[in-house]
């Protein structure tokens, strides 16, 4: 855990910069609501690739170990039946 810490830093480190500026530029227009959802949607646009990042390094291998597919022999189709894979 302390690994994906340290590989995640820098991306943690510009979310948080990045917040903090959108923070500061909100209060320094007043708080303005059109300026307030485009800051949103920059911020949902900026931060996308690094939630993606994390998601692929935090949950990928998590998915991996949590459901082997060599111990899921049987496959349930849309159907409701249920067919075995050697």
């Amino acid at each position: 855990m302390k690994a994906l810490f340290y590989t995640a830093r820098p991306y943690i480190i510009i979310a948080i910069v990045f917040i903090l500026l959108m923070l500061g530029v909100e209060f320094l227009l007043g708080g303005v609501t059109f300026v307030s959802a485009l800051i949103l949607i920059l911020g949902a646009i900026v931060t996308r690739p690094i939630t993606r990042y994390l998601q692929v390094r935090i949950l990928g291998p998590l998915a991996a170990t949590e459901f082997p597919l060599s111990r899921n022999k049987s496959l349930i189709t849309q159907s409701g039946e249920t067919s075995v894979h050697a």
